[in-house]
């Protein structure tokens, strides 16, 4: 695997609106037969938070790849 994007957000951590953010990526000239993605856990949940020391969670709901062709 070659590593083409690096995406993140500016939400806030403590946000708790329930909300739905979209990464979208344009990749030029990229040929792949493979696509990997890689989503990093946040680890237990900080003191400030209302399940403080639980464990946190993401949810991923799709990933669409979408060619020129």
């Amino acid at each position: 695997f070659k590593k083409v994007a690096h995406l993140t957000h500016s939400i806030a951590d403590n946000d708790y609106k329930s909300q739905i953010y979209h990464f979208e990526q344009q990749l030029d000239n990229c040929q792949a037969q493979y696509v990997k993605v890689y989503a990093k856990y946040y680890g237990p949940l900080p003191k400030w938070h209302l399940g403080y020391g639980g464990e946190s969670y993401l949810f991923i709901d799709e990933i669409d790849v979408k060619t020129k062709d």
